[in-house]
């Protein structure tokens, strides 16, 4: 891992259980008390007063370094494939979602007022045209609001039990006071095999860079891939599955990882990123709206983030 980041950002390992309103057509509040960690240990953390100075120089050095970064949403593109993430219809809503990231601004979720996001109407033009996608509009709630997007089954079947229309994948956007916050892509009409989980010791031994992420074999299973801003910091996640750790006793193995990166400025590499938290979620929670859980997981490291900024 880039020691600037080791000195900046705590490598966060939380087992967390998301708040969420229905299974699998929740919505995301823009209320950091909404986030619910059961426990949280931090591995690496800064101590000292003059330390402490050091730190918080260098993190708004990194912030001004990564005003300009370019989205690492298309990074993730070996990682979607129809063996680890969806079926050849649902792919299409990872295609859109890695063209619409491309397009559209994020608002900084840690300082909405004083910054630009994309407006939903912006958003929904993106979608004009596509009759096979079905727009749900949760409308505006206290200044938030959130618009999904359903990629219908072609055969136009429901969910067993409901009149709701069976789906492959799903794009999530998030809105405070009409300005864009956050955005993902998760698969819909879904099945997870336990023994597809990769062992939890890739998490601690392996992965410190998407890049890592990507070489792992064989490929994780990802259940989501997201983006915000959060107080200058752009990042991005992945939700994979992988088997619960041994010292961890949990009766919802396996778990969902959420492996958060940011750019890494010290390469010459504009694609390159850096792993600067961990956070995980039982599969039975997580999976009752995969972009909640992924939301709540970039959230696990903002009180340290706003230690330093």
């Amino acid at each position: 891992m880039n020691i600037k980041y080791n000195i900046l950002i705590a490598l966060l390992v939380v087992v967390t259980g998301c708040s969420n309103n229905e299974a699998g057509d929740s919505e995301i509040s823009s209320s950091e008390s909404q986030i619910e960690s059961q426990s949280q240990e931090v591995i690496e953390e800064s101590d000292g007063n003059e330390e402490s100075t050091q730190t918080d120089a260098d993190f708004q050095d990194l912030v001004s370094q990564l005003e300009d970064a370019p989205s690492l949403i298309p990074e993730y593109a070996p990682l979607i494939t129809t063996d680890t993430f969806i079926n050849d219809q649902g792919m299409e809503g990872w295609r859109d979602f890695e063209e619409l990231s491309n397009e559209y601004k994020l608002a900084d979720f840690g300082d909405i007022e004083n910054t630009e996001g994309s407006h939903p109407d912006d958003i929904l033009s993106f979608f004009e045209g596509k009759n096979h996608v079905q727009i749900h509009d949760y409308g505006e709630e206290e200044g938030s609001r959130q618009i999904d997007f359903r990629y219908l089954n072609s055969d136009g079947s429901e969910v067993e039990d409901t009149e709701m229309p069976a789906f492959f994948s799903r794009i999530v956007t998030s809105f405070v006071d009409d300005k864009l916050v956050f955005a993902s892509v998760q698969p819909g009409m879904h099945s997870m095999d336990p023994n597809t989980a990769m062992p939890f010791s890739v998490v601690t031994d392996q992965v410190t860079s998407l890049a890592d992420l990507i070489a792992v074999e064989p490929a994780p299973y990802v259940f989501s891939v997201s983006e915000m801003q959060y107080k200058g910091l752009p990042l991005t996640n992945a939700g994979v599955l992988t088997e619960s750790p041994e010292e961890v006793d949990l009766e919802a193995a396996p778990l969902l990882v959420y492996f958060t990166f940011a750019p890494d400025v010290s390469s010459e590499n504009e694609a390159a990123s850096t792993l600067i938290a961990v956070d995980t979620s039982p599969f039975s929670t997580a999976s009752r709206d995969f972009a909640v859980s992924s939301f709540n997981a970039m959230l696990s490291i903002s009180e340290y983030i706003d230690q330093q900024s």
